[in-house]
């Protein structure tokens, strides 16, 4: 995680002493009153990328994750490199990878060809 990409909890304080930054992510107040996440790089991760499914949207995958339905696919489907993304057609369910499976997400080439690798060189030399 780069300084443009997040703040620190230590660097937040720092910053904002006065200031106690909200915890609760999930919590309607965080979101209204604290669009930005603070973490203590000591303690606490943090993912590039996440995105959350609550249980119930999921029951329904297998009549709404398929090739032209007409519903949101709430799950992710992992798309082969060599499918093109299309942003025109990302809500119409068209894509499938040459097996014919479906798929509706990418690989983020950046954090697993470049981050993840960074990441684990500075976790090695943490030992």
């Amino acid at each position: 995680v780069t300084a443009s990409m997040a703040q620190s909890y230590i660097e937040s304080k720092r910053l904002n002493p006065d200031k106690e930054p909200l915890m609760a992510v999930h919590s309607s107040r965080w979101e209204r009153e604290e669009p930005e996440m603070f973490m203590d790089e000591l303690t606490q991760g943090t993912l590039v990328h996440a995105r959350s499914v609550l249980p119930h949207d999921t029951r329904r995958r297998s009549a709404e994750c398929y090739i032209g339905s007409k519903w949101s696919c709430m799950v992710g489907f992992l798309c082969n490199d060599d499918v093109k993304f299309v942003d025109e057609l990302h809500q119409k369910n068209v894509f499938q990878n040459k097996d014919g499976s479906y798929c509706n997400c990418w690989r983020n080439k950046v954090v697993d060809d470049i981050l993840v690798p960074k990441l684990e060189e500075l976790m090695g030399q943490s030992k």
